[in-house]
């Protein structure tokens, strides 16, 4: 791939005098800047910039310049233009760059890569909603009944969104009004397409047919769109009796609900196969019904909260369950319990979890035997930086919670998970001291600031939320901050051990591999990175692999340990100018969310970067109440199977009734993709403009997908 450096910035070309004598100063300088770096005649002189209005002179200043350099042609001409006058001069020899560009002997300060961790909360409700849209909506879509309609819906709430992903917005480095108008588009998005996913499930889900041989079973249609078969534990709440405001004086309702005992119950699959399931009672609740071709019916309801292991082999479709009462406990093997009391530990078929005192945690991965220790320690630390970069305070202070002690709580504890709340608290300081206001006022360049960190202190308190679910293959963690300090960054830490100087992340369709230590020429003390879904770390044995959903930045410290960015407050823009952002400081109740997921060997060779990528999915579970229905219990749309290769993508194909499959394959070896399609039509390439190319065969195929390929299919559906 050809690269073109803007080597003297992205707007070398601005402001460009009309003024002859001005006009020769100006052009000697830029001209002799552009010819340092050219490996052609062809220069590139960008006019204009962000906060810079469109120059109405333009076409005299060149005829100026022209005037000036009768020897220079000055063209003024587009980005395809000049490419294409620039790969008629390419010298035979080119400078070849391999990998990201992150690390391209910089001293560290302009890469900016400090945004992936201001004002987390924004990047989580972007993760929330593009896994919604892509994963949910998206799929979904292939099984509505008007794809037109469903796609009108779809195409506005991927446009509100994207109306939140301007560089300066997504990156949350700009004025606090930006990203409070961001937070209300983020949840326009999320509770509008939540809303209009479960409307379109429950449509869907009326033609399927529920009635059951117990009239009081009570039907739930589980929509699988996460693409492949997996194992899922279900938690739903269901209404299990329901009386409405018509049926009965609404002042007594409450009353005759809680009289009721509940019966047992257990889930019957669409095969009749029998599992076991734990209810919960939440008592009495109020609701309503929303008819198309009535007014609201309101209604009191007796609810339980019900949880199950569903095994699934359906990629993109759906299924009937049923909770079914009875009198007495049906015979169904009850799954032995997660959490041990008696020495703190979780347990399942793949880990054991131990519970340290100061709220750290051990992971014993009982493949392997190996023993990952003192993992979520917590560090916090000063921060005298701004939005778009992260600069340590010159006292180094710095607070762990490696000596405090904690407290737990078992919040659940049924078989199918456990959950268990760790609670702690250590001092911090309260905020920068006053020489950071000082040093922000005079405009220091961050690098160069040296302030310190107040000695008053105040708690933070950290709740440390860990759930194991039967057969996870990860831990999943959840973390409530309540922040009562200014000007610092907090980082979960995960020693993993030395042994390996290279690490893994998820980037853009590949797993970029990144060496631990930057090049000689990097200055900036610290070498964070930025991630998509995840980071893994190996000491070329055992390996440990953290998945956020919204946690985009890490940096790979001493003696092999992965610390995770939770929390990062600031107070200022940055930049350029004075503009304070009171916002950024995160101040209150901050929440992440992330999995442990322990393996033998690297990230690629375990394939734990496939649990990486479906931990933030999830089916939707819908509740309904007996009908005939039309269609079968249970649907799949297509199957396939590809060792180790990442499904992307399933959705309607713009313009069509087409179906669109994408995957990408992250590995160094070929793979075998294979894909049915249970019936449909032909099958062919398509790029990912979704153009049609070269057919492939129909309702089957088999290809080979190259290492690094990323690969998209268009599938004609039967009219």
């Amino acid at each position: 791939m050809l690269g073109i450096l803007f080597a003297n910035w992205y707007s070398n070309g601005n402001e460009i005098p009309e003024d002859k004598d001005k006009a020769k100063g100006f052009w000697e300088k830029k001209l002799a800047d552009a010819e340092r770096f050219a490996s052609t005649s062809q220069l590139l002189f960008m006019n204009g910039c962000d906060h810079q209005p469109l120059q109405k002179n333009i076409v005299a200043a060149i005829e100026t310049a022209k005037e000036i350099f009768p020897n220079i042609e000055f063209k003024h001409s587009s980005f395809q233009e000049y490419i294409e006058d620039l790969n008629e001069e390419l010298p035979a020899e080119l400078q070849t760059i391999r990998g990201e560009l992150r690390n391209q002997k910089t001293d560290g300060w302009s890469t900016l890569v400090n945004t992936a961790s201001a004002r987390i909360y924004l990047k989580q409700a972007n993760d929330r909603c593009q896994t919604l849209l892509e994963r949910v909506m998206e799929p979904l879509g292939l099984l509505s009944k008007n794809r037109d309609f469903h796609q009108d819906f779809l195409e506005y709430y991927w446009k509100l969104l994207m109306e939140n992903h301007p560089h300066d917005s997504i990156c949350g480095c700009s004025v606090d009004e930006v990203h409070s108008e961001m937070e209300t588009r983020f949840e326009k998005v999320e509770k509008g397409a939540r809303k209009f996913v479960e409307e379109q499930a429950r449509e869907i889900a009326q033609t399927i047919p529920t009635v059951h041989e117990q009239s009081e079973a009570i039907p739930i249609a589980i929509f699988h769109t996460g693409g492949e078969a997996d194992t899922h534990v279900i938690k739903k709440k269901v209404a299990v009796k329901k009386i409405y405001f018509s049926e009965m004086d609404f002042n007594v309702i409450p009353n005759v609900l809680k009289k009721e005992s509940l019966p047992h119950f257990y889930i019957e699959r669409h095969d009749k196969t029998k599992h076991y399931t734990h209810v919960k009672d939440l008592g009495v609740a109020f609701g309503y019904d929303l008819p198309n071709d009535g007014f609201r019916r309101p209604y009191y309801a007796r609810e339980v909260e019900v949880t199950f292991s569903l095994q699934s082999t359906i990629h993109l479709g759906y299924e009937i369950c049923y909770l079914v009462p009875t009198n007495e406990p049906y015979d169904i093997e009850k799954p032995a319990l997660i959490w041990n009391e008696s020495n703190a530990k979780l347990e399942n078929e793949n880990m054991i979890v131990s519970i340290r005192e100061n709220g750290s945690y051990a992971i014993v991965d009982k493949h392997t035997g190996k023993v990952y220790d003192h993992l979520g320690m917590y560090e916090d630390v000063g921060d005298i930086g701004n939005e778009y970069m992260f600069k340590e305070t010159g006292d180094g202070k710095r607070e762990t919670t490696e000596h405090t002690s904690s407290t737990l709580k078992l919040l659940e504890n049924n078989g199918c998970r456990a959950s268990v709340e760790i609670s702690s608290s250590f001092l911090v300081p309260k905020s920068a001291d006053e020489q950071l206001k000082e040093e922000r006022e005079n405009l220091v360049w961050h690098p160069e600031r040296t302030a310190g960190r107040t000695k008053e202190k105040v708690p933070l308190t950290v709740k440390t939320l860990l759930t194991l679910e039967r057969e996870a293959k990860g831990l999943q963690v959840e973390v409530s901050i309540g922040n009562n300090a200014k000007d610092h960054r907090l980082r979960a830490l995960f020693p993993v051990g030395e042994g390996n100087t290279q690490h893994y992340a998820d980037s853009i369709f590949e797993i970029a591999q990144r060496p631990n230590k930057p090049e000689q020429q990097w200055k900036n003390p610290t070498f964070d990175h930025h991630m998509q879904r995840f980071v893994s770390l190996d000491d070329n044995e055992h390996g440990l692999t953290i998945a956020g959903k919204g946690l985009h930045e890490y940096e790979i410290v001493d003696n092999g340990t992965i610390a995770i960015t939770l929390l990062r407050a600031v107070g200022e823009l940055g930049d350029w100018g004075v503009f304070d952002t009171p916002e950024a400081q995160c101040l209150g109740t901050n929440s992440v969310q992330f999995m442990v997921i322990p393996h033998k060997g690297n990230v690629l060779q375990s394939k734990a970067y496939l649990t990486a990528y479906r931990y933030p999915l999830e089916p939707t579970v819908i509740q309904l109440e007996q009908s005939a229905g039309r269609e079968e219990q249970a649907t799949d749309l297509f199957n396939w199977s590809g060792e180790g290769l990442v499904l992307t993508a399933t959705k309607c194909a713009l313009g069509g009734d087409g179906i669109i499959l994408r995957w990408f394959n992250p590995t160094k070896s070929a793979s075998k993709l294979k894909v049915d399609t249970n019936g449909q039509q032909s099958i062919y390439f398509s790029t990912i403009l979704e153009e049609k190319r070269e057919k492939l065969g129909e309702s089957s195929v088999a290809l080979n997908v190259k290492p690094n390929e990323i690969v998209t299919l268009l599938i004609e559906t039967q009219n």
